[in-house]
């Protein structure tokens, strides 16, 4: 957080931004580089009256995005970019004025009038029903999971970021009086957003709304019970729709929305939903698997769902690996010319590979949702039986039947198959293997059959750490270029291709 220059190397591209902006009139007040890695960056700008701060985000993402395309670089407003990494928000800013006076001050806590108390509270009981516009994508709640100093929880406090409403003590002046709801992200439309958070806030006044006593304490550290009586956000678009279907009649006052705007917006983000409820997601998980397919797979699509049967798996990993297996043998078939376990991998059922079918090549990659069980996986390398009985001491089941298995593939001719093929062969068998072949988290030897198109057999060592070392050495790949999303997916791809 908070680095400078060598390190923060985009210091002069956010300055140029904030000169950029301030001759449109926009005041801005500081900027700096943010915790996430990739070059996350926070530029904030003065306050302002609602419509007007509305304009100007419009204007900020405006002149960001032509600054950055100025130096040759891509700016992103998504909420949740990278995975395992933290996500984007749009901390707003809150407080009423009556004239010149602020209207939040008082001798209330830190310093807070009734008003702003109730106003809490207002956003506070409305706030499941809010983020259906204040986060109104399905990456939006990506970033919306504990950690990751997300605010998922609907409380409010002076001293700690991890509570959905923060109230700042910056300034003991009454004019800096006001409260920051964290929740927002940069997808919602500033106006609908803003509107929708006033009115939740003038209904908590108007209703008196108590929002509870504040929790001075760090959320993310209450154990499981004393978290589980504090109200969250909703975990999906789904959840916020739904939320807003039941409670909509405090955004009919005013006239400022009325019921078509909020029938047609439920419409909309439900179809939005559908449409990606219906596809499997390509997330980072996939990324890694398909690094060096990258080149290949421009058009991703899904080809198949495989489930494995309820009850087949077990809490014995080798029994879970030979389920696992045994489902994808069934859907490859002979077919098979080569499946390789990425080393960059943690679980070894996530596998890329290229079938055949007569004279027509695919290139696929399979990845599964198992964060369950890499959860499991990765607690009980670190730490034994101790830390799989905490995990379940803390209420963290294991709950195999929730792992789905998808395929991803393309068609490709068969010179790129055998191009991919000699890459991977430099790529895994030319690096210098461990000692002790097959020596992974689970003890097994992989084996991929290259004979139908190179005429040879090899053998490829488990995914542990010093296999990965290994290629990586040979790729001119560090370890932290796997956690850095599509840098590191970038700088893998460019090192397979001098290699060809």
């Amino acid at each position: 957080y908070f680095p400078v220059s060598p390190m923060d190397s985009l210091q002069d591209i956010r300055n140029e931004m904030c000169l950029e902006m301030e001759k449109a009139g926009i005041a801005i007040e500081r900027q700096h580089h943010e915790v996430a890695t990739a070059g996350q960056a926070e530029i904030d700008i003065r306050f302002a009256p609602l419509k007007r701060m509305g304009d100007s985000l419009q204007y900020y993402k405006y002149i960001v995005r032509n600054v950055a395309k100025r130096h040759n670089k891509t700016v992103t407003f998504m909420p949740k970019p990278l995975f395992a990494d933290n996500g984007s928000g749009m901390h707003t800013h809150i407080s009423l004025w009556n004239g010149d006076k602020p209207l939040f001050a008082g001798n209330g806590y830190a310093g807070l009038s009734d008003m702003a108390l109730f106003f809490i509270g207002g956003i506070l009981k409305h706030a499941p029903a809010l983020t259906c516009i204040t986060n109104p994508t399905t990456n939006s709640f990506k970033r919306l999971v504990p950690g990751f100093e997300a605010p998922v929880n609907l409380a409010y406090s002076a001293r700690n970021r991890s509570a959905a409403i923060r109230i700042p003590t910056y300034s003991p002046s009454p004019k800096a009086k006001r409260i920051e709801f964290r929740t927002p992200d940069p997808a919602a439309n500033p106006y609908l957003a803003f509107s929708a958070l006033l009115l939740a806030g003038l209904d908590g006044i108007q209703n008196r709304i108590d929002p509870g006593d504040p929790l001075d304490k760090n959320l993310y550290d209450l154990p499981p019970e004393e978290l589980a009586q504090i109200a969250s956000v909703p975990d999906s678009l789904r959840g916020a729709i739904e939320a807003l279907q039941a409670d909509h009649q405090f955004l009919l006052r005013g006239d400022v929305f009325n019921a078509d705007f909020i029938a047609n917006w439920i419409d909309m983000k439900q179809k939005e939903y559908d449409a990606l409820r219906c596809l499997p997601r390509l997330g980072m998980k996939t990324l890694t698997v398909s690094l060096v397919l990258a080149t290949t797979l421009r058009s991703v699509c899904a080809q198949e769902h495989l489930e494995p049967e309820p009850g087949v798996l077990s809490d014995k990993y080798g029994k879970y690996y030979s389920a696992v297996q045994n489902v994808f043998k069934a859907a490859y078939r002979p077919d098979v010319i080569l499946r390789v376990v990425i080393a960059a991998s943690f679980v070894p059922e996530e596998v890329a590979g290229i079938r055949r079918s007569g004279k027509q090549y695919e290139a696929f990659a399979v990845t599964s949702e198992t964060s369950v069980w890499d959860t499991y996986l990765i607690v009980n390398h670190q730490f034994g039986e101790d830390g799989l009985k905490d995990l379940k001491r803390r209420g963290i089941p294991f709950n195999y039947r929730d792992i789905r298995t998808h395929v991803y593939s393309a068609p490709i001719s068969e010179d790129a198959a055998k191009q991919i093929v000699e890459i991977w062969r430099k790529m895994l068998l030319d690096a210098r293997p461990p000692k002790e072949r097959g020596a992974g988290l689970d003890g097994a030897t992989y084996r991929f059959d290259l004979s139908s198109l190179e005429g040879q057999s090899a053998e490829i060592w488990s995914p542990n750490e010093q296999s990965k070392t290994g290629v990586m050495v040979k790729l001119g790949i560090t370890l932290s270029d796997y956690a850095k999303g599509k840098s590191g997916l970038d700088k893998l791809t460019s090192a397979t291709r001098r290699m060809k």
